[in-house]
């Protein structure tokens, strides 16, 4: 079909270029720099996405020098360190109701915990792991 007077029709032919960061690793360098004594423990930022992102040196960044690139990140970050439920479950194995508090008063990441134990008059909790069931509410990611 011939294009008339007032259509153009363009072709662009070019390399986009991105940047993909690993999250797991962008989380525990933020840790290193940002937590003092932080020893690798596992732990997330639920608001990661919200930090704001900054390229360093932005002029001409050739294919060359892609494998190091500088960038900023500003903005509050959220750490959240996560439960390992495996040494946690461990912990309560066979333990007696009343000892719970003061098994929780190890985990200084855990805002808030009950015990339900069924049937209700049990007075110790199960000595097999898999009897035991820990459900982790970590905040809502941003």
């Amino acid at each position: 079909m011939p294009l008339s007077d007032t259509e153009l029709t363009v072709t662009l032919r070019g390399t986009l270029y991105g940047l993909l960061l690993e999250e797991e690793g962008l989380t525990q360098k933020i840790a290193e720099k940002k937590v003092s004594g932080y020893d690798g423990e596992a732990i997330y930022i639920p608001n990661l996405r919200a930090l704001k992102f900054a390229l360093g040196n932005v002029g001409d960044v050739s294919l060359a020098e892609m494998n190091n690139i500088s960038f900023n990140l500003s903005g509050p970050a959220q750490i959240v360190w996560k439960l390992d439920e495996e040494k946690f479950t461990a912990e309560l194995l066979s333990r007696s109701k009343k000892d719970f508090s003061k098994i929780l008063s190890r985990y200084a990441n855990i805002n808030r915990a009950e015990l339900t134990l069924f049937p209700l008059w049990l007075r110790s909790i199960p000595d097999q792991p898999e009897k035991i069931e820990v459900r982790v509410q970590y905040p809502v990611t941003e």
